[in-house]
């Protein structure tokens, strides 16, 4: 694998990292198979899959209400971590899309929506302000960049996971609304995941939140249409139960960031 450098190599993987993050989360093809209930769901709407004037997708799964579709997929590529799950969800949140990009990136308020989080914290911000527009940026870039450490706890694990990524914030190029993605970094070329008795690295190979508006359900306000992609290597955690818990948790996460914005 190529290894990136991040003091040298900044606009280059911020670009790579937000078309390949767009590319798989506005995927609506059958290489990604409906998850938990959402074959049932899609079934019950008039049109599962509607035309969207607004949008560069032709033909998009859109929820209804509050319902949170998801579904279990994989890259199209045999790279590294090909054989992972690639887990994608989407569900409206009653809030703009900017209000709840900022809620993503609000480090200090990552435990409101991840009731696993033991914390997170901003290690260095290297561009603030996901307006920045890319004439006023020192990289070329539009947005908000910064690297940041998360520790999450989940059930039954006897160390906490541990994270470092580099998370990119940006209004979409061509459409209304924006787009984050994430990547881990590492402190040195050798890229290993680092453990010690309580902690243990893991890996968020892409991570994508897709931020689109839509129709409020009253008084004309506009809501955010909500797309995450979750593509993540986590050691201590055996494969068949992340395949098997990946939906489940990606569904937890948009219910807490629906109830966020009751």
């Amino acid at each position: 694998a190529k290894i990136f450098f991040l003091d040298n190599d900044v606009n280059t993987v911020l670009k790579a990292l937000a078309k390949s993050g767009y590319d798989l989360a506005t995927d609506e093809s059958s290489r990604f198979a409906p998850a938990l209930n959402t074959e049932k769901l899609l079934s019950q709407y008039a049109d599962p899959q509607i035309h969207l004037s607004s949008w560069p997708i032709d033909s998009w799964h859109a929820p209804q209400g509050r319902d949170i579709l998801v579904w279990a997929g994989s890259v199209d590529h045999n790279g590294f971590g090909c054989e992972l799950p690639v887990i994608k969800a989407r569900a409206i949140i009653p809030a703009t899309p900017l209000q709840v990009l900022e809620l993503i990136m609000d480090s200090s308020r990552a435990m409101e929506y991840n009731k696993m989080s033991q914390g997170r914290t901003d290690l260095l911000m290297l561009q603030e302000g996901i307006e920045t527009p890319a004439k006023e940026s020192a990289y070329g870039v539009a947005g908000e960049i910064k690297v940041i450490k998360s520790l999450n706890k989940p059930p039954l694990l006897r160390r906490t996971i541990e994270m470092i990524s580099l998370i990119y914030a940006r209004p979409l190029e061509n459409a209304e609304g924006y787009l984050a993605v994430n990547r881990s970094l590492w402190e040195d070329s050798s890229a290993t995941l680092k453990q010690t008795k309580d902690t243990v690295r893991s890996e968020m190979i892409l991570g994508v939140n897709v931020f689109r508006p839509v129709p409020g359900i009253k008084d004309n306000q506009t809501y955010c249409e909500l797309t995450t992609i979750t593509h993540a290597h986590a050691p201590i955690v055996p494969d068949a139960i992340a395949r098997k818990m990946g939906p489940t948790h990606a569904v937890t996460f948009l219910r807490h960031v629906q109830e966020i914005f009751a």
